[in-house]
C-alpha cells in the first residue's frame, strides 16, 4: 500500500512538473484598425473599408491571418512584412512573439499590399499599447526597410474615407494627383456617343473642397506613426550591414534569381494582358505607364543591386505585386 502511494506521488509531481515545463503563452496586446479598399463592381470600382485587427501574445516569431473574404496570395507576406517593421521599430525581438491578424471586408478578394502600412500601424499600437487615432487612415504597401510603395484605387479609397468620417488620409508618394475618368455623352442626330474622358485630379485640393478631408503623402512608416500616435518616438535600431554565412548568402542569391525570373515573366504576361484588353486608348497608355514606372524600372533596380540582396528581393517583390494589380 505505500509502494502504491509513492507511485502515485511521483506520478503526481512528475506532472506537475511537466505542465510547469511547458512554454504560456502571454498576451502582450491587441488593436484595430480601418482600411480603404476598393471592390470592382458592374458599374466600376468603388471605395469601402477593412476592418483589421491584430492580437500580439509572446511567442516564436509565427504571424496568423485569418480572413472573412478570399486573399490574394501576397497578403501572408505583408503580414508578416508589418510585424517585422513593427518589433523593428520598437526596438524588440520579432522571434519571440506571435501576430494573429484578423481581416473582416466587403471586398471579395482582399490584396495585402495596399494594407500593408495599416496592418505596421496596427502591430505598433497592439506591441506598445498607444491609441490609434481614429481620424487618421492609410493606404499603401509596407517594405522590409519601412519605405511606402505604390497602391491603386485611390481616389475612390478617399471617398471612403470621408464618408467613414475620416479627417486625414495618407497615400504613397507621388498618388495625390490621380488619374480619374468620367463619361460623356454626345448626341449626333438620334444616336447617343459615350466616351470615356480622362482627368488628372488633384486629390488634396479636390478631397478638401469635396469632403473636408485633408490627405497627405508620407514616404515612409516613421511619417505615418506621427499621424497616429503624435509625436511619438520610434526607438529604431540602426540597421548595420547583416553579418551572414556563405550558405545564407547563397540561398539569398537564389531566392533573389527566382523572384527576379517570376517578375521577368509576370511583368511580360501584364503587358500581353493590356495589349489584348479591349479597353480604350489611353487606358492602356496609363497602365503601361504604371507598369514601366513601377514595375519594369523596380526590376531593373533589382537586377543592378548584385550587392544589397535584402534591396533587390524588395524590389523585385514590388514588380510582382506591381504586374499582379495591373493584371488584376
Amino acid at each position: 500500500m505505500r509502494k502504491t502511494a509513492v507511485i502515485i506521488m511521483i506520478v503526481y509531481v512528475m506532472s506537475l512538473q511537466a505542465a510547469f515545463s511547458q512554454p504560456t503563452i502571454r498576451l502582450v496586446g491587441s488593436s484595430w484598425i480601418q482600411a480603404p479598399a476598393v471592390s470592382k463592381t458592374p458599374s466600376g470600382y468603388v471605395g469601402s473599408l477593412t476592418n483589421i485587427t491584430v492580437m500580439v501574445t509572446t511567442g516564436w516569431g509565427d504571424v496568423y491571418v485569418s480572413t472573412f473574404s478570399l486573399t490574394e496570395k501576397d497578403f501572408q507576406g505583408a503580414a508578416t512584412t508589418a510585424a517585422r517593421v513593427a518589433a523593428r521599430l520598437l526596438g524588440v525581438d520579432f522571434g519571440k512573439y506571435n501576430f494573429y491578424f484578423k481581416i473582416k471586408s466587403r471586398a471579395v478578394i482582399i490584396g495585402g499590399p495596399s494594407a500593408g502600412v495599416a496592418m505596421t500601424v496596427a502591430a505598433y499600437s497592439a506591441l506598445s499599447g498607444n491609441p490609434i487615432n481614429r481620424s487618421v487612415m492609410v493606404t499603401g504597401m509596407i517594405a522590409p526597410d519601412g519605405t511606402v510603395g505604390p497602391v491603386g484605387g485611390v481616389y475612390e479609397k478617399a471617398e471612403a474615407v470621408a464618408l467613414a468620417g475620416g479627417k486625414v488620409f495618407l497615400v504613397p508618394p507621388g498618388q495625390s494627383v490621380v488619374t480619374r475618368y468620367r463619361t460623356v455623352v454626345k448626341r449626333v442626330g438620334p444616336f447617343r456617343l459615350y466616351q470615356l474622358v480622362q482627368e488628372q485630379v488633384d486629390l488634396k485640393k479636390e478631397a478638401m473642397e469635396k469632403w473636408g478631408l485633408r490627405v497627405v503623402e508620407v514616404a515612409t512608416i516613421e511619417e505615418a506613426l506621427r499621424y497616429f500616435f503624435g509625436n511619438v518616438k520610434v526607438r529604431a535600431k540602426a540597421l548595420g550591414t547583416p553579418h551572414l554565412t556563405q550558405e545564407a548568402i547563397g540561398r539569398l542569391q537564389r531566392v533573389r534569381g527566382c523572384l527576379l525570373e517570376k517578375a521577368s515573366s509576370a511583368l511580360e504576361e501584364a503587358n500581353r494582358t493590356i495589349n489584348a484588353a479591349k479597353v480604350e486608348g489611353f487606358l492602356k497608355r496609363q497602365l503601361r505607364t504604371l507598369l514601366s514606372r513601377y514595375g519594369y524600372s523596380s526590376l531593373e533596380e533589382a537586377r543592378a543591386s548584385d550587392q544589397n540582396l535584402f534591396q533587390a528581393i524588395a524590389l523585385g517583390k514590388r514588380a510582382v505585386s506591381t504586374a499582379a494589380w495591373v493584371k488584376g
